[in-house]
């Protein structure tokens, strides 16, 4: 989040802004045919959710002026060393101080000689089978937006790519292939989607886009928005914001954010005035005075979106809007999705309690909003 838009009356003053994306499509080796329909479905995306998007190929748009405007950069199916030095530095910068960068397809297949780059992406891409195998994808973690939704059963064709090193022991795998679908004779771990913290940014990427058709398939669009909503939330803070203090009586109306990673067994919550309580990783509640055993962000039948699951080493984000003369949270977010909007609450917003026995919290801060 880079801003706050805030307008005259409290109840349409209080908006938590979505990302502003750049995608970058630029080739020097193979050119897959899937680019232009990608950048149609972000932009499409973009149209239905609210965030705006904008494409280049043109590798001089990266200066610091240039991308200090943007909260994510997605490579689409990018081949070759398409940055030079001082570009590598820029993005360096972007991410490491706090924004995200997410891949599809062959942006494994870029700046093969740049080692922070192969971090970043998680894994090189090697070589690949005959294209066109349906294959099994296995939903490994559905703690991330990306895969919260998808199918158990998730049958598709892509093309399959092989990694120079399998990325497991530095990612989180969100997904990955059952490789007994073509390679029934010796199948391997096979990681296809993942993500993990570079810097303070995010970097989320997935092998699979091959076919400009998957660029139209709903299930597939779902993965690649809740990617692009996730890596969308770095470690920032908003213009105006103060360090919260746990001795602060009650903050009124706010923008209150923090992050958060949830110890195996663990059940932080965050608690406004005593009574008015969020958990973050066992389910929320059907009301905000209520805790009951559902998924965090599991009001209203939503699965889960965040990184909370028991024990997994990542940072979540939350941020809300409270708006105490109408006692309301107007809206909640965990990692970038919405997951409640115009919630009433009783009595007043006293002072905020983050509670947890060995969950931790960082980055916790609050921007006060006048009326």
């Amino acid at each position: 989040m880079v801003s706050l838009l805030a307008a005259a009356a409290m109840q349409s003053a209080l908006v938590i802004p979505n990302p502003r994306v750049l995608v970058f499509s630029r080739t020097l080796e193979f050119r897959h045919d899937n680019i232009p329909s990608a950048i149609e479905a972000i932009k499409k995306l973009g149209a239905e959710h609210g965030f705006q998007v904008d494409a280049t190929e043109d590798s001089a748009v990266f200066t610091d002026q240039n991308l200090e405007k943007y909260d994510l950069l997605c490579f689409a199916s990018t081949t070759g060393d398409i940055l030079n030095e001082e570009q590598h530095k820029v993005l360096v910068r972007f991410v490491e101080n706090g924004k995200g960068w997410m891949g599809i397809h062959a942006a494994s297949d870029t700046e093969h000689h740049w080692p922070w780059y192969r971090d970043l992406v998680g894994a090189y891409f090697k070589t690949h089978p005959a294209g066109g195998a349906h294959v099994k994808v296995q939903i490994e973690n559905r703690g991330n937006p990306s895969t919260a939704n998808l199918p158990n059963l998730w049958i598709r064709p892509d093309e399959w790519y092989d990694w120079d090193a399998n990325p497991r022991a530095n990612v989180q795998v969100l997904a990955s292939l059952d490789e007994s679908f073509y390679r029934p004779e010796n199948p391997q771990d096979h990681p296809i989607t993942w993500c993990h913290w570079q810097g303070k940014g995010r970097s989320w990427y997935t092998e699979m886009g091959h076919y400009k058709e998957a660029y139209s398939e709903p299930i597939y669009l779902g993965l690649l928005y809740g990617g692009l909503m996730w890596s969308a939330q770095g470690s920032r803070t908003l213009d105006g914001a103060t360090p919260y203090s746990p001795q602060n009586k009650g903050y009124g109306s706010c923008y209150f954010h923090t992050e958060f990673m949830t110890a195996k067994g663990d059940q932080p919550t965050i608690a406004f005035g005593g009574s008015n309580t969020l958990s973050l990783a066992e389910p929320m509640a059907t009301t905000w005075s209520q805790l009951k055993d559902t998924d965090c962000g599991g009001l209203t039948g939503h699965a889960p979106t965040s990184n909370a699951f028991a024990g997994t080493a990542n940072w979540n984000t939350v941020d809300m809007l409270v708006d105490a003369n109408h006692h309301r949270f107007t809206e909640v977010r965990v990692n970038g999705i919405v997951v409640q909007r115009n919630v009433d609450f009783q009595g007043s917003i006293g002072a905020v309690k983050l509670n947890a026995s060995n969950s931790k919290f960082r980055n916790t801060w609050v921007k006060k909003l006048s009326n």
